[in-house]
């Protein structure tokens, strides 16, 4: 049994069947407004725009359309040139929004970790004693579940 011309008893086209679409060039309610080749969005930002990204560091546009570059490394290919491959630019006084060519160093990932060697020893202890913490959490929490039966987060807390 067919529901309409166009279709068969399970709601599937045809084959064969023209689209709904065929011979149209979209439909444009308002063309006036619709953004054309070489216009500027009205949120757009200009080329040198800075920005502080989600790791806490500062980008800058350096071309259209959506062309960003770290600051730093920005700052320091204007004074110094190419960045080599295997290098990084060092914050020394260790604020990443001090983009001040005085305040930065290029140096090899092997010297930056021997730097900053203590932090992420402090890091990683923070990191382990979490999950140690968390480890004997879920230990009770299990515990108490193989003895009382359901036990309520409320319980715990």
């Amino acid at each position: 049994m067919k529901l309409n011309k166009f279709k068969d008893s399970k709601g599937r086209f045809i084959k064969g069947h023209p689209s709904h679409n065929k011979g149209k060039k979209g439909i444009h309610p308002s063309p006036k407004t619709e953004f054309k080749k070489g216009n500027f969005p009205s949120n757009g930002k200009p080329v040198g725009s800075v920005y502080i990204n989600s790791v806490g560091r500062a980008d800058i546009k350096v071309a259209h359309p959506n062309v960003w570059k770290r600051r730093a490394h920005y700052i320091w290919k204007t004074h110094n040139g190419t960045i080599k491959k295997g290098m990084l630019v060092h914050h020394i006084d260790g604020n990443c929004l001090n983009d001040n060519i005085e305040n930065l160093e290029l140096m090899t990932r092997a010297e930056h970790l021997l730097t900053h060697r203590k932090e992420f020893e402090e890091k990683r202890a923070k990191k382990s004693a979490a999950a140690v913490k968390k480890y004997f959490k879920l230990k009770r929490i299990s515990k108490l579940n193989l003895t009382y039966g359901h036990v309520s987060q409320t319980f715990l807390l």
